[in-house]
């Protein structure tokens, strides 16, 4: 339950902060420019990344060591997200600004 009640928080904020990023986002959706399932999607993904990072927030990387007789077994990981903070990925960005990403496919002239 209390996962549910922090995903609607979150949620109220990705959204005031699509709206801070992008402020003509409401009008864009309103004229049909935008679709409203893209600011949606993209609400949901930064959600998601944050709640996920909660399992370590606020812990930048982890290493542990373990031994066993004569070996050492040494494993380190690195936390993209250690604060837990909403942010967009530039694909995300780049779809709200109406830029393709990824794979194109365009036509010359006279071919």
């Amino acid at each position: 339950m209390a996962d549910s009640a922090t995903a609607e928080v979150l949620l109220e904020d990705a959204a005031l902060w699509l709206r801070t990023w992008f402020p003509d986002l409401d009008a864009r959706i309103a004229s049909g420019a935008v679709d409203a399932g893209l600011a949606e999607m993209i609400s949901c993904a930064m959600v998601k990344r944050a709640m996920l990072a909660s399992e370590h927030e606020g812990q930048a990387n982890q290493q542990s060591t373990a031994v066993m007789g004569p070996f050492t077994a040494t494993s380190q990981v690195a936390y993209r997200n250690p604060e837990g903070n909403l942010y967009l990925t530039t694909q995300e960005s780049d779809a709200f600004d109406g830029r393709p990403s990824g794979a194109v496919s365009m036509e010359c002239a006279g071919m």
